[in-house]
């Protein structure tokens, strides 16, 4: 069985849940922005595993030769966000 993705949105405290509201000491203004990020709740050793996955498609793309220099990676970076 495949795992669902992960995703993130963005909330005002107005939409959220009361079970949600209730867990606040002080209740938030009601435009105040939230990121709530929904994910599957993972067993230790189904996180290993999805690890243990990912880490072996990287060395596998590595001797494949799908690799990109590291100097290159962060000058795309510093374009892209105009970092200096």
């Amino acid at each position: 069985m495949e795992t669902p993705e992960a995703f993130t949105l963005e909330i005002k405290a107005s939409d959220l849940p009361e079970s949600f509201l209730s867990r606040f000491s002080r209740r938030p203004a009601a435009d105040t922005p939230f990121e709530i990020t929904i994910e599957p709740i993972m067993s230790e050793a189904e996180r290993l595993a999805a690890l243990c996955h990912d880490l072996q498609e990287g060395l596998d793309a590595s001797a494949a030769g799908r690799v990109i220099d590291g100097e290159e990676v962060f000058a795309r970076m510093r374009a892209k966000f105009s970092v200096v």
